[in-house]
C-alpha cells in the first residue's frame, strides 16, 4: 500500500483508506497541526464562523471574568520572567525610539488599541496605492506595502471638497 509524508512531522504513514487524500498522520501534534490550519484558513474566508467564534469568545469571558487574574496568581514564576523579558524588549525598543532630541518616543510603548490624534485618519475617501511587492523564492506574496493619501476631504458641501495631493 502507499505510504505518504506527514505534512507535519515529515515522518512516513499509511493513509486510511477512507481519507485515501490524507496529508497528515495519526500522531496527536500532527492533528493539532491540521485542525489549527483548518481553523486558521476557516477564521480568514468565513465571516460566519468568525463572527460566532467572536461571540462564543465573549460569553466565555462574560462566565469568567477573573480568568486571568487567577491565571496570573497560579504562574507567578512565569509572570515574572515575562515581565522581565519584556523590560528588556522595551530597553532594545527605546534604543531605537530616541527621538532627535534624544528623548524617548514613549508613543511606541502605547497598547495597540490606544489612539493618538496626530495619527488618525478621518473620515473620507481614500487611495491606496502598492508601492512594492515581496516575492519570496520567486513566488509572488500577494500582501502590498501600500501609501494611503486622502482624496476627499468630508464634510461640507459636495462643492466645497478638496482633493489632496
Amino acid at each position: 500500500m502507499e505510504r505518504r509524508s506527514c505534512k507535519h512531522c515529515e515522518s512516513s504513514f499509511q493513509p486510511r483508506p477512507q481519507n485515501p487524500r490524507q496529508v497528515y498522520c495519526s500522531k496527536p501534534e500532527c492533528q493539532k497541526a491540521r485542525k489549527r490550519l483548518w481553523q486558521r484558513e476557516k477564521l480568514r474566508s468565513d465571516s460566519d464562523y468568525r463572527e460566532n467564534q467572536r461571540q462564543a469568545q465573549k460569553r466565555w469571558q462574560e462566565k469568567n471574568p477573573d480568568y486571568w487574574k487567577r491565571w496570573r496568581e497560579r504562574h507567578a514564576s512565569y509572570v515574572e520572567h515575562n515581565r522581565e523579558c519584556q523590560q528588556q524588549r522595551n530597553g532594545r525598543r527605546r534604543k531605537i525610539a530616541v527621538t532627535v532630541e534624544g528623548e524617548n518616543d514613549a508613543s511606541m510603548f502605547a497598547k495597540m488599541d490606544a489612539s493618538n490624534e496626530e495619527f488618525l485618519l478621518s473620515s473620507g475617501t481614500y487611495r491606496l496605492v502598492p508601492v512594492a511587492v515581496d516575492c519570496k523564492d520567486g513566488r509572488v506574496n500577494h500582501e502590498f506595502i501600500c501609501e494611503i493619501s486622502r482624496l476627499m476631504v468630508s464634510g461640507g458641501d459636495c462643492k466645497e471638497r478638496t482633493l489632496s495631493p
